[in-house]
């Protein structure tokens, strides 16, 4: 047999069995199997587009019948705990980035142009919040993940502007747009990214309140300490300190619920005593200035105090709340990248 003839033979021999599994991979069979698979998985979305799937290419499939029950089945069992949430962060978002676009083309903003864009902004938030849920389940869960990761990439966004200070390298009208556009990429592009990555998953709800409360305080307690205690005054320092600050405490949270557990009950009532110890040291403040002058930064001072009792008090008194139970080993972490040519976190995912 000639070198020729080999290779065709060798060339037959890859593509038949590729043929065979392509073919195999098609069947009704093939795609019932699969949709069972996955609710066994508790994937619930990508179950349902297996099913979709079979009663769309074989309509006359033996299974098509039994698809079409679970398919009637999943939409009657959906967990939609955090539809409203999801409702309303999609309404936010649209809302906001309609009505910004004017001023980013460079159009006059005017009471015609508000009212116009408002009501574009409503009309696809609504549409959109629905188009997304309208086949997949918008669970607590994953409805913490959305709402937590857009608005730490906000958090970032702000940070990042004030490092770099658009103002400074571009003239003002250019600069502007440049820093509102980018805001609005990463409003609209963070949100998106979040519901594509966990629309099929079920995250435990408890690890993404957790990551998202942690963030706000990390900001709370920084912004508090640098500005009102330290009166530091270098923004392009303090945004640099504050990116890095709150993006460990991200990471850091979420490495710490693995062990705490903590549900998002426990985590907004720590979040309620924090707020409440926080007002008790600002009207406490009020009553002793009126007595005896007490300096900004010894009132700033006071009210961090009270806020860290706030937060102590509530951890101990809910200490004996039931940590949130998670049902699948569902691992979602943050890892760090430090490498000459790129900083920042990757997101790591483990089903």
């Amino acid at each position: 047999m000639n070198k020729k003839a080999i290779f065709i033979l060798a060339i037959s021999l890859m593509i038949i069995p590729t043929l065979s599994l392509s073919a195999l991979e098609t069947t009704d069979t093939s795609l019932y199997i699969d949709g069972l698979e996955l609710l066994l998985d508790n994937n619930t979305g990508r179950a349902q587009d297996s099913f979709f799937a079979l009663l769309d290419k074989f309509p006359e499939s033996p299974y098509a019948e039994s698809a079409l029950k679970r398919i009637q089945d999943l939409r009657d069992v959906q967990d939609n705990s955090g539809i409203v949430t999801f409702y309303l962060g999609n309404l936010a978002t649209a809302t906001y980035t309609s009505m910004m676009l004017p001023s980013l083309f460079g159009y006059e903003f005017d009471d015609v142009m508000a009212g116009v864009t408002g009501l574009a902004g409503v009309g696809l938030g609504l549409s959109s919040a629905w188009l997304m849920s309208k086949d997949h389940s918008i669970s607590s869960g994953q409805d913490w993940w959305i709402e937590s990761t857009q608005l730490i990439s906000l958090g970032n966004y702000l940070y990042l502007t004030g490092i770099v200070d658009p103002s400074s390298i571009w003239t003002f009208p250019l600069s502007r747009k440049i820093e509102l556009g980018g805001q609005l990429l990463t409003l609209v592009g963070s949100r998106a990214a979040a519901y594509a990555l966990f629309k099929d998953g079920a995250p435990p709800e408890g690890q993404g309140s957790f990551m998202l409360h942690s963030y706000f305080w990390a900001n709370y307690y920084y912004l508090l300490f640098t500005q009102a205690v330290l009166e530091f005054d270098d923004t392009r320092a303090t945004s640099i300190g504050g990116l890095i600050t709150t993006d460990l405490a991200v990471y850091g949270s979420l490495k710490l619920w693995e062990d705490l557990k903590w549900s998002p009950l426990r985590t907004g009532l720590v979040t309620v005593g924090g707020l409440g110890g926080g007002l008790i040291g600002f009207f406490t403040t009020m009553i002793l200035d009126d007595i005896t002058s007490v300096d900004p930064r010894t009132q700033a001072s006071i009210v961090l105090g009270t806020t860290i009792a706030g937060q102590a008090a509530a951890i101990w008194l809910t200490r004996n709340m039931e940590p949130e139970i998670v049902e699948k080993d569902y691992k979602i972490s943050l890892n760090p990248i430090i490498l000459p040519e790129k900083l920042g976190f990757q997101v790591g995912i483990r089903l």
